[in-house]
């Protein structure tokens, strides 16, 4: 599976409504251009056509962005990123954005809602849990930014072909436990993990 959208996807639960809406504050500038090429794409409209109205930064609880489709399996990974406001000539769109990719949401206009939206997801697999701990791990270093952690790599594997690289773990894993092997880019440089889905280990790398 592609790592790019491993990541994309990852990035946990229910959708709540939580930040302040950023009125006369500039719309970081990587975040504006993919707004406005989503929606150039979309509607096949002028730049100059777009307004930015007002944004909220987000920490949106799993991959749907705050916008589910049915039948959709998200995973529930927190993504940072935006709710954006965007007038197109006379209509106003609400566009949902990670830090690397946004959409246009036709459901909700949360700026205005006081309701929470329940968003269903499926049970996490071992691989999306083996991540999380990694990150949650990596996370305990007070030194690492959240914003900065990337997925570089991920192999399913067994505890025999990693136990030389990582923290004693002959008490909590059997030497053919199944698992993961983690790798993850941050402000630092990269940490490697192995993880069962129920524990974590850091590593070094192979």
């Amino acid at each position: 599976m592609n790592i790019n959208y491993i990541w994309h996807m990852l990035i946990p639960g229910l959708f709540l409504f939580t930040g302040t809406t950023s009125m006369g504050a500039s719309l970081n500038e990587d975040i504006r251009q993919k707004v406005i090429h989503t929606l150039v794409n979309e509607f096949q409209i002028n730049e100059k056509d777009i307004t930015i109205e007002k944004f909220i930064e987000k920490e949106w609880p799993n991959s749907a962005l705050g916008c589910p489709e049915n039948n959709q399996y998200y995973l529930p990974v927190i993504t940072p990123g935006y709710l954006v406001e965007a007038r197109v000539n006379d209509h106003i769109y609400y566009v949902h954005t990670s830090m690397t990719r946004a959409i246009i949401c036709k459901k909700h206009n949360i700026f205005n809602s006081k309701k929470n939206t329940t968003i269903p997801i499926k049970p996490q697999s071992a691989m999306v849990k083996s991540i999380q701990l990694s990150r949650k791990l990596l996370l305990q270093d007070p030194h690492i930014k959240s914003k900065s952690i990337h997925l570089l790599g991920v192999n399913k594997s067994d505890w025999s072909q990693y136990r030389g690289l990582c923290e004693t773990g002959v008490s909590i894993f059997k030497s053919d436990e199944p698992g993961y092997f983690v790798t993850l880019s941050h402000n630092k440089g990269k940490s490697s993990f192995f993880s069962n889905g129920h524990t974590a280990l850091n590593c070094r790398e192979k």
